[in-house]
């Protein structure tokens, strides 16, 4: 949530669990005001794991908490966000409830939103009401997957590779991400994706002792192991 270079709390935190072989993929979107044990440090929402370290912390929070060390990561500040969907053309995202008070006005239908509109709608949260922030997550996400694989246009991907290399951090090589291209393209037929997230019956809503008015979600553990 901080704009290149500084570092910042954790806006979305999102898992892609794929198989090669099957041509299978899954998004699971995780609560970034999930409170969760952060090695080394104490309990806390699991948006700071990042920035109380780097992203060791957060492969090592994850892998306690939910048994998974994500093997491949990157990491995107906002500015840089809202100018990669600047340099994709925009997103063309559709709005199933009126929310005129949201992002100078978000309208039910299709919209064609540029970078900082598209940047508002990824990490605005109403209230507690995160599961419907997890979706919109999901959908920008997936058409910024299906613009690149579509029409050829992942040719782009060595250029935009070249100018995010400094901004974007990741583990990630061009030439591995050059070797995932077959993957990708059949990842763009429709059902090969899967978009999951932790629905609200299972977070139990839990106010911070002496911090009036700061809550954060608490996992029903059954129900998120299942």
């Amino acid at each position: 949530d901080r704009v290149f270079p500084y570092v910042g709390r954790s806006d979305a935190v999102l898992l892609v669990l794929y198989h090669p072989r099957f041509s299978r993929a899954a998004m699971l979107s995780l609560p970034p005001d999930l409170f969760v044990y952060i090695p080394g440090e104490n309990m806390q929402r699991l948006n700071t794991a990042y920035a109380l370290g780097d992203i060791r912390k957060l492969q090592q929070t994850l892998l306690y908490n939910f048994g998974i060390r994500p093997t491949d990561w990157a990491l995107i500040h906002v500015d840089d966000f809202a100018s990669l969907i600047n340099d994709l053309g925009g997103l063309d995202l559709s709005v199933l409830i009126n929310r005129p008070d949201q992002c100078e006005g978000l309208y039910v239908g299709t919209i064609h939103m540029d970078g900082q509109k598209v940047l508002c709608y990824f990490t605005y949260r109403e209230g507690n009401d995160e599961s419907s922030r997890s979706i919109r997550q999901q959908e920008v996400l997936r058409k910024v997957f299906l613009r690149l694989v579509e029409g050829g246009n992942l040719i782009q991907l060595p250029g935009l590779y070249a100018y995010y290399q400094t901004k974007i951090e990741t583990n990630i090589t061009l030439d591995e991400l050059t070797g995932y291209l077959p993957l990708a393209l059949r990842l763009g037929d429709p059902g090969r994706i899967g978009y999951f997230y932790i629905h609200p019956e299972d977070l139990i809503i839990w106010e911070l002792p002496g911090e009036t008015n700061r809550t954060v979600f608490l996992p029903r553990s059954g129900a998120v192991q299942n």
